[in-house]
């Protein structure tokens, strides 16, 4: 998927996620609306019409971390599109739209960041690494998993085959177009077996707070310690989200002494 077809999708799914259908699976958003959200001035729809034209014959791969790793849906998403008096109307195919329903991402993905990136790579690494700047820390993958993500076509490119080339050609200047050009900073921390990078994950702030933080910041490394403690027993991320923003570091560190071994509560995991 190009930038452009990247962006429309992100919008069409969280239009989706806000607001009430018109009809069965059916929505309509205004023009206007649209290209507010990708900051674009112009009145010339005909770029638009043709990229939602485009969408209508792409089989899109949706990809999705589970918990035993990266869950790969394939999709024609909008099966149907109108564009009529200033209003695109667009139908979402029925398993998208269940998938859809389970990932409440989109309804907190600041789309106006997301327009102003430049990059194929940038757009799925942003919508990743924005579900967990609550939380500051994302789940460790593999990072062929990532790589998967990020370059998202039917083969990969000789270029992405090694974890050398891949981080030089797609992962860096993902990372440097997102801290450049929106509000979000990532940090990548790798995880090797012997000498071999197995697995990724990202440090996740915002960029004043990300300016204000030291390496030796103890809070912050009580806080990934935490986060990989809760991961460890099996929370899920909207869960672990809820205790970091009702408890202290101190008293989840406190809660969890006091019940070593044991499963969290149905209150701490709801």
């Amino acid at each position: 998927m190009t930038v452009m077809q990247q962006k429309l999708t992100n919008i069409m799914l969280r239009h989706a996620q806000q607001n009430q259908p018109v009809e069965p699976a059916t929505w309509k958003i205004s023009v206007e609306e649209m290209l507010r959200l990708l900051n674009v001035r112009t009145r010339n729809y005909e770029h638009i019409e043709k990229t939602i034209d485009e969408l209508m014959s792409i089989k899109l791969r949706l990809d999705v971390f589970e918990e035993k790793g990266l869950a790969k849906h394939f999709a024609v998403v909008f099966p149907y599109a109108k564009l009529y008096a200033g209003e695109i109307t667009f139908k979402i195919e029925s398993k998208a739209l269940l998938l859809l329903g389970d990932s409440p991402s989109y309804t907190s993905l600041d789309l106006l960041e997301l327009s102003a990136l430049s990059k194929v790579c940038s757009v799925p690494l942003f919508e990743f690494c924005s579900r967990y700047l609550g939380i500051g820390s994302t789940r460790r993958v593999p990072w062929q998993d990532l790589r998967d993500m990020l370059v998202a076509s039917k083969s990969i490119p000789n270029k992405a085959q090694q974890w050398s080339t891949f981080k030089e050609r797609y992962l860096d200047p993902a990372i440097k177009d997102i801290n450049a050009s929106t509000k979000l900073y990532i940090e990548v921390e790798t995880e090797r077996y012997k000498t071999k990078v197995t697995n990724l994950r990202f440090h996740v702030s915002r960029q004043k707070l990300a300016l204000e933080m030291s390496a030796a910041n103890s809070n912050s490394e009580t806080k990934k310690h935490l986060v990989d403690a809760m991961q460890a027993l099996g929370l899920v991320d909207k869960a672990i989200y809820k205790l970091l923003s009702t408890y202290s570091e101190e008293q989840i560190e406190e809660r969890s002494s006091t019940r070593s071994g044991a499963s969290p509560s149905p209150s701490c995991a709801s």
